[in-house]
Protein backbone atom coordinates (compact mmCIF):
# COMPACT_ATOMS: atom_id res chain seq x y z
CA UNK A 1 0.00 0.00 0.00
CA UNK A 2 1.50 3.48 -0.63
CA UNK A 3 0.90 7.03 -1.34
CA UNK A 4 0.81 8.34 -5.08
CA UNK A 5 1.39 11.61 -6.22
CA UNK A 6 -0.49 10.72 -9.85
CA UNK A 7 -3.56 9.33 -7.98
CA UNK A 8 -3.49 12.29 -5.54
CA UNK A 9 -3.90 14.58 -8.40
CA UNK A 10 -6.06 12.80 -9.70
CA UNK A 11 -8.11 12.74 -6.17
CA UNK A 12 -7.58 16.95 -6.14
CA UNK A 13 -9.69 16.50 -9.67
CA UNK A 14 -12.50 14.38 -8.55
CA UNK A 15 -13.01 16.59 -5.80
CA UNK A 16 -13.13 19.54 -7.55
CA UNK A 17 -15.28 18.33 -10.24
CA UNK A 18 -17.93 17.17 -7.87
CA UNK A 19 -17.54 20.46 -6.16
CA UNK A 20 -18.03 22.28 -9.31
CA UNK A 21 -20.46 20.02 -10.99
CA UNK A 22 -22.89 18.99 -7.99
CA UNK A 23 -22.59 22.11 -5.92
CA UNK A 24 -21.78 20.18 -3.01
CA UNK A 25 -19.29 20.18 -0.12
CA UNK A 26 -17.38 17.03 -0.28
CA UNK A 27 -14.44 15.41 2.38
CA UNK A 28 -11.46 14.28 1.54
CA UNK A 29 -10.15 10.28 2.60
CA UNK A 30 -7.27 8.85 2.75
CA UNK A 31 -6.42 7.65 -0.62
CA UNK A 32 -3.56 4.55 -1.62
CA UNK A 33 -2.55 3.08 -4.27
CA UNK A 34 -2.36 -1.27 -3.51
CA UNK A 35 -1.33 -3.87 -6.02
CA UNK A 36 -3.73 -6.59 -6.89
CA UNK A 37 -2.74 -9.09 -4.69
CA UNK A 38 -3.62 -6.84 -1.62
CA UNK A 39 -7.31 -7.05 -2.47
CA UNK A 40 -7.95 -10.22 -0.52
CA UNK A 41 -6.76 -8.90 2.87
CA UNK A 42 -8.20 -6.02 2.37
CA UNK A 43 -11.45 -6.60 0.91
CA UNK A 44 -12.51 -9.97 2.24
CA UNK A 45 -15.29 -10.78 0.46
CA UNK A 46 -13.20 -11.28 -2.81
CA UNK A 47 -11.15 -13.98 -1.17
CA UNK A 48 -12.18 -17.18 -3.52
CA UNK A 49 -13.24 -14.73 -6.27
CA UNK A 50 -10.43 -14.53 -8.64
CA UNK A 51 -13.25 -13.64 -11.44
CA UNK A 52 -14.12 -10.42 -9.73
CA UNK A 53 -10.23 -9.74 -8.64
CA UNK A 54 -9.75 -8.89 -12.84
CA UNK A 55 -12.23 -6.38 -13.03
CA UNK A 56 -11.64 -4.09 -9.54
CA UNK A 57 -10.13 -1.17 -10.13
CA UNK A 58 -10.65 0.22 -7.02
CA UNK A 59 -12.97 0.66 -3.55
CA UNK A 60 -13.88 2.87 -0.57
CA UNK A 61 -13.91 1.08 2.79
CA UNK A 62 -16.15 2.29 4.76
CA UNK A 63 -14.82 1.24 8.06
CA UNK A 64 -11.39 2.88 7.51
CA UNK A 65 -12.70 5.87 5.58
CA UNK A 66 -10.38 5.30 2.87
CA UNK A 67 -10.09 4.57 -0.60
CA UNK A 68 -7.99 2.36 -2.33
CA UNK A 69 -7.14 2.20 -5.90
CA UNK A 70 -5.31 -0.98 -7.60
CA UNK A 71 -2.31 -0.43 -8.81
CA UNK A 72 -2.06 0.62 -12.29
CA UNK A 73 -5.27 2.81 -12.03
CA UNK A 74 -3.77 5.93 -10.39
CA UNK A 75 -4.07 7.86 -13.90
CA UNK A 76 -7.65 6.46 -14.12
CA UNK A 77 -9.72 9.88 -13.07
CA UNK A 78 -12.72 7.77 -13.84
CA UNK A 79 -11.67 5.23 -10.69
CA UNK A 80 -11.19 7.86 -8.17
CA UNK A 81 -14.16 10.09 -9.30
CA UNK A 82 -15.99 6.95 -8.17
CA UNK A 83 -14.79 5.96 -5.26
CA UNK A 84 -14.37 9.47 -4.22
CA UNK A 85 -18.22 9.81 -4.83
CA UNK A 86 -18.79 6.28 -2.87
CA UNK A 87 -16.81 7.96 0.39
CA UNK A 88 -18.84 10.66 0.92
CA UNK A 89 -22.42 9.33 0.32
CA UNK A 90 -24.09 7.62 3.31
CA UNK A 91 -25.11 4.78 0.48
CA UNK A 92 -22.38 1.55 0.92
CA UNK A 93 -23.07 -2.15 0.70
CA UNK A 94 -23.55 -2.84 4.20
CA UNK A 95 -27.05 -0.30 3.88
CA UNK A 96 -27.98 -0.73 0.26
CA UNK A 97 -28.82 -2.67 -2.77
CA UNK A 98 -26.37 -3.32 -5.47
CA UNK A 99 -28.60 -1.52 -8.41
CA UNK A 100 -28.81 1.57 -5.46
CA UNK A 101 -25.01 2.21 -4.08
CA UNK A 102 -23.26 1.14 -7.60
CA UNK A 103 -26.08 2.57 -10.11
CA UNK A 104 -26.60 5.68 -8.62
CA UNK A 105 -22.69 5.96 -8.24
CA UNK A 106 -21.64 5.21 -11.49
CA UNK A 107 -24.70 7.79 -13.23
CA UNK A 108 -23.12 10.21 -11.20
CA UNK A 109 -19.48 9.36 -12.03
CA UNK A 110 -21.07 9.60 -15.90
CA UNK A 111 -22.89 12.93 -15.60
CA UNK A 112 -19.82 14.48 -13.88
CA UNK A 113 -17.34 13.56 -15.99
CA UNK A 114 -19.52 14.32 -19.38
CA UNK A 115 -20.21 17.65 -17.87
CA UNK A 116 -16.28 18.43 -17.46
CA UNK A 117 -15.96 17.13 -21.10
CA UNK A 118 -14.09 14.04 -19.66
CA UNK A 119 -13.79 10.67 -21.22
CA UNK A 120 -16.16 8.48 -19.66
CA UNK A 121 -16.12 4.65 -20.11
CA UNK A 122 -19.40 2.64 -19.90
CA UNK A 123 -19.56 0.09 -17.19
CA UNK A 124 -21.83 -2.54 -19.37
CA UNK A 125 -22.31 -4.99 -15.94
CA UNK A 126 -24.71 -2.62 -14.39
CA UNK A 127 -26.11 -1.18 -17.93
CA UNK A 128 -29.97 -1.09 -17.30
CA UNK A 129 -29.10 0.40 -13.78
CA UNK A 130 -27.46 3.65 -14.45
CA UNK A 131 -30.08 4.22 -17.65
CA UNK A 132 -32.63 3.93 -14.66
CA UNK A 133 -30.83 6.60 -12.45
CA UNK A 134 -29.99 9.17 -15.42
CA UNK A 135 -33.41 9.17 -16.01
CA UNK A 136 -33.84 9.96 -12.72
CA UNK A 137 -31.27 12.57 -12.50
CA UNK A 138 -32.36 14.39 -15.78
CA UNK A 139 -35.47 15.15 -13.79
CA UNK A 140 -34.73 14.75 -10.00
CA UNK A 141 -30.91 15.51 -9.62
CA UNK A 142 -31.60 17.88 -7.51
CA UNK A 143 -33.27 15.96 -4.47
CA UNK A 144 -31.45 12.73 -6.26
CA UNK A 145 -28.29 14.65 -5.19
CA UNK A 146 -29.60 15.92 -1.89
CA UNK A 147 -29.98 12.22 -0.92
CA UNK A 148 -26.87 10.65 -1.79
CA UNK A 149 -24.70 13.03 -0.21
CA UNK A 150 -27.03 13.24 3.13
CA UNK A 151 -25.09 11.65 6.08
CA UNK A 152 -28.76 9.76 7.43
CA UNK A 153 -29.39 7.15 5.38
CA UNK A 154 -33.17 6.85 6.80
CA UNK A 155 -33.13 10.40 5.48
CA UNK A 156 -31.39 9.46 2.36
CA UNK A 157 -33.75 6.96 1.47
CA UNK A 158 -37.00 8.92 2.37
CA UNK A 159 -35.79 11.72 0.18
CA UNK A 160 -34.90 9.24 -2.84
CA UNK A 161 -38.02 7.31 -2.65
CA UNK A 162 -40.04 10.92 -3.51
CA UNK A 163 -37.89 11.56 -6.47
CA UNK A 164 -38.00 8.68 -7.84
CA UNK A 165 -41.54 7.43 -6.80
CA UNK A 166 -40.60 3.95 -5.73
CA UNK A 167 -41.73 3.29 -1.91
CA UNK A 168 -39.73 0.84 0.07
CA UNK A 169 -36.63 1.62 -2.54
CA UNK A 170 -34.25 -0.55 -0.54
CA UNK A 171 -36.13 -3.81 -0.41
CA UNK A 172 -36.54 -3.81 -4.05
CA UNK A 173 -35.22 -5.99 -6.50
CA UNK A 174 -34.20 -4.10 -9.92
CA UNK A 175 -35.68 -6.54 -11.89
CA UNK A 176 -39.16 -5.60 -10.96
CA UNK A 177 -39.28 -1.99 -10.64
Amino acid sequence: MRIDSTAEKNYQTALSAIKKTLEVEVKKFPLFVVEKSELPELKPELKGKPYILNYVRGFYNHKEDSIFVVSGYEEDLQTILHETLHSNSCLHSNNSPYWIHEGLTEALTEYILKKENLSYDVNLLISEEVKFWRKMLQSRKIEIVRAYFNPNPEKCYSTLEKATGIFGLKNKDFRKI
